[in-house]
């Protein structure tokens, strides 16, 4: 494959911009002599966070979304074609192109920090930047083998496709890379992180939300450990986040607005405590939602039999707490949580990029996570009582709700068509039919509703090995099978004929 995967402009790393590059065979300047100090590395780093996003095409592509119909329309050729799971053809924002360009982007940027890092006549005085520079190389892999690789199992990850792992800096235009095994990616990213925890120090940080901040750290650890199958680390690093008494989002702000804009606002607010990480991105995802786009929408008909407006075992009626912020109508259920910017680069043609603001890591995920993590270990008591801490939070009520009667819900009341869609075939460890899977599908509901709109119901679906189906007006219906080949996006087709191997279909 020629070099795609690692070029980088130094010149522009230093300004702190990333940029894309047309070609598949830029050579990155031999600049690095001049990145001689921890305030230059830190100045580097603030590229190695991706700017690129896979939270539209991972929403488009779940089951969170449905096709309303031909009488209306869409934004644009990549969310139909993520929705309908055909072949990608554009290059831009939020395709699969851009996240690739996007991602090795980053991590060449983190590959520079740590040369320059090495090359220092004292490089303990960076170890903070080091810290970071490992976590985002990390970060940067674990978003691209979520988009292009099947989920870690213990069962087939020794042999299915990963993604080369970026190291070190090329200095040559045409390289041959392997893509290696998810089981070599997954262990690779694990190694970063870990070394990387240790060294993370607050202070270097005049915005510690727009870093990997101690906490931001340990949510990444505490998630990717919980895809990696790491359940006791899973909870110790969640642990570390949350402390001994979780603050989850302040839902009663959000009831109090009345103005989508100031909901956005609110959700990605530094000041709001909930907020670990926010990061920028140059995506659609804040699109979601448009009036005038409602072909591929989060329906109220969906909302009230899957999501937002179903009973739980907090009771019979829907989680009110979002009541006062869910927007739309018939076609199109939304909560406004994503805020977004449209740069116009053509004055007269109006054209530009819409940049979304997320917040990938929250207390509220990092507590579903640990519930999760706790479930998996059999420790089904104090994965209830993390439920708890979230059914309360949303409720704005104290809860008290006992495995059992939680169990006891998602095996005898909640429908396995919709809510607890059952995962019969997953290749994870999991007692099927018994107490545990109840557990998680408890799990899975809360966190689908908590993350909506944010593209992490499909990495669900795709870990757990959930067969789910999606309406079409074009071809009927879309069918996806446990760990459905497709469910592994096809690498980009600049990649492919580079002679990189593609996915397998």
């Amino acid at each position: 494959m020629k070099n795609k995967i690692l070029k980088y402009t130094c010149y522009i790393a230093v300004c702190g911009l990333v940029a894309g590059c047309n070609s598949y065979l830029d050579v990155i300047p031999d600049s690095r002599t001049e990145i001689d100090s921890p305030e230059k590395i830190a100045k580097l780093l603030v590229s190695a966070y991706p700017t690129s996003s896979s939270v539209m095409m991972f929403e488009y592509m779940s089951d969170n979304v449905v096709d309303n119909g031909l009488l209306y329309i869409y934004y644009n050729e990549t969310q139909h074609e993520s929705y309908q799971f055909e072949t990608f053809t554009a290059t831009d924002q939020d395709t699969p192109y851009y996240n690739w360009e996007g991602c090795y982007s980053a991590i060449s940027a983190a590959n520079l920090a740590l040369e320059a890092i090495d090359a220092l006549e004292n490089p303990s005085v960076c170890d903070a930047q080091r810290g970071e520079a490992l976590m985002c190389r990390a970060w940067g892999h674990l978003q691209l083998a979520k988009i292009f690789c099947q989920p870690y199992n213990k069962v087939t990850s020794s042999t299915d496709l990963g993604i080369p792992y970026s190291t070190e800096i090329e200095t040559t235009a045409i390289n041959t890379y392997s893509r290696g095994t998810v089981e070599e990616v997954y262990r690779k990213i694990y190694e970063d992180i870990e070394e990387a925890l240790p060294l993370i120090d607050d202070t270097e940080y005049s915005q510690p939300k727009y870093h990997f901040s101690r906490k931001a750290a340990y949510a990444l650890a505490a998630e990717f450990n919980l895809y990696y199958g790491n359940y006791e680390k899973a909870v110790e690093y969640a642990s570390f986040v949350l402390g001994d008494a979780p603050v989850l989002r302040d839902m009663t702000i959000i009831r109090a607005l009345s103005s989508s804009t100031d909901i956005r606002n609110q959700y990605i607010s530094s000041t709001e405590e909930a907020n670990i990480m926010i990061q920028p991105t140059t995506s659609l995802a804040c699109a979601y939602g448009f009036s005038a786009y409602t072909r591929y929408t989060h329906s109220q008909y969906l909302s009230n039999t899957e999501t937002l407006g179903t009973a739980g075992p907090w009771g019979n009626s829907a989680l009110w707490a979002y009541s006062g912020g869910i927007f739309g109508n018939n076609q199109q259920f939304i909560i406004p949580k994503m805020y977004g910017i449209f740069e116009v680069t053509n004055v007269l043609a109006n054209t530009g990029y819409y940049h979304t603001v997320l917040t990938p890591f929250t207390t509220d995920r990092t507590v579903l996570n640990r519930a999760e993590a706790y479930a998996m270990l059999g420790r089904y008591d104090e994965a209830a009582a993390d439920l708890n801490i979230w059914y309360s939070a949303k409720q704005n009520a104290t809860t008290n709700i006992p495995a059992s009667a939680i169990i006891s819900y998602y095996r005898d009341e909640a429908s396995p068509e919709l809510i607890a869609k059952p995962f019969t075939e997953t290749r994870l460890d999991i007692d099927l039919g018994g107490d545990q899977e109840y557990m998680l599908h408890a799990v899975l509901h809360a966190r689908r509703i908590e993350t909506l709109h944010e593209g992490v119901r499909f990495f669900d679906l795709k870990r757990f090995g959930i067969p789910y189906s999606k309406n079409s007006a074009d071809k009927g219906t879309i069918s996806l099978s446990a760990y459905d080949k497709r469910m592994a996006v096809q690498l980009p087709e600049g990649v492919i004929s580079s002679g990189m191997e593609a996915n397998p279909r």
